[in-house]
């Protein structure tokens, strides 16, 4: 169709990577980088992530790593709304309202750092704009300790 309205293609780019994350045993996380430029200001770039038990080789959810019938949820929202607090008054921008953080997903992206941290991930324009990049808010090893397996 562009061709035929008479207009110059604009070149489209897909790239994809991946990046073995630095996790304690007995956890891997593998990060998933996929980014796509089709026109307009700027491309957009995606994040996903792979978590894996390696004594059990299964997937990992956030659920996973909770104790049984503790409200993994309401905890993680609860602290992630405390650090996206703290950085709205260190300057940081996040959407607000409706646009802004509501809730985790079922299936939340997140990786297990060195540490054995949790770190939230979202990605660009979830909760803040393109400008801001992805979000990572870890969760407190020592506020979780008591909900963790």
């Amino acid at each position: 169709d562009i061709l035929i309205d008479g207009l110059q293609p604009i070149p489209f780019e897909y790239k994809e990577s991946f990046n073995n994350m630095r996790t304690p045993y007995p956890y891997y996380s593998i990060e998933l980088y996929k980014y796509q430029y089709s026109g307009g200001a700027h491309g957009y770039n995606e994040l996903s992530y792979i978590n894996l038990n390696q004594e059990t080789n299964q997937l990992i959810l956030l659920k996973d790593l909770f104790k049984p019938n503790v409200n993994y949820i309401g905890i993680s929202n609860e602290l992630i709304n405390q650090e996206i607090a703290q950085r709205r008054m260190s300057g940081e921008f996040f959407y607000s309202g409706s646009e802004g953080f509501q809730t985790i997903k079922e299936k939340q992206l997140f990786f297990i750092n060195e540490n054995g941290e949790i770190v939230i991930v979202f990605n660009e324009y979830e909760i803040a704009p393109y400008a801001s990049g992805p979000i990572y808010i870890k969760l407190s090893k020592n506020k979780l300790q008591d909900y963790l397996k």
